[in-house]
């Protein structure tokens, strides 16, 4: 096995933390943001699909950077309101 000099491995080392820390920057930043599928989900069970469309394109246009409006968001209600048996209500 080949022995690794003491800048060699210093260098590592400083690399490696500051990898860390600027990975768990990023997925700080990602765990602020609230996801909108929750948004319209609790919207949709009170106000109907209409408000909650109307919702979603006013917080794209006026708050973006505060919720997470990931392609997933909206897949993962679309599941949710599919096992629920609200599709028609979202169709029509």
């Amino acid at each position: 096995m080949k022995r690794l000099s003491f800048c060699t491995f210093f260098t590592f080392l400083v690399l490696l933390l500051t990898y860390s820390a600027a990975a768990q920057q990023r997925s700080g930043d990602q765990q602020e943001k609230q996801g909108i599928g929750e948004v319209l989900s609790e919207l949709i069970e009170k106000d109907g699909i209409e408000a909650a469309i109307t919702q979603y394109n006013l917080l794209k246009q006026t708050a973006p950077s505060r919720y997470d409006f990931g392609e997933s968001q909206l897949l993962d209600l679309g599941k949710k309101l599919f096992s629920s048996g609200k599709t028609f209500s979202v169709l029509n």
